[in-house]
């Protein structure tokens, strides 16, 4: 049986530091990508510029439609 000896050269944390800057970058990608689909689904919705203004937005363009959804039940 062969035991080998490994030894950590500092690669570690440099893979956890990498990845944790990419995993972030990732994530406001995704963020920005889905922010930008629903401002393609929300009418007039691309007009707004910032994000807790167009989230304001969406959620009473929601609650519209779920309103009218109720009415023709």
């Amino acid at each position: 049986m062969i035991k080998f000896k490994a030894f950590d050269l500092g690669c570690h944390q440099i893979a956890r530091r990498v990845w944790k800057d990419y995993y972030a970058k990732v994530r406001r990608e995704k963020i920005s990508e889905r922010m930008k689909y629903l401002q393609d689904l929300v009418p007039g919705c691309n007009k707004i510029t910032d994000k807790a203004g167009m989230l304001n937005e969406i959620i009473n363009y929601v609650q519209s439609l779920q309103r009218q959804v109720e009415v023709k039940k």
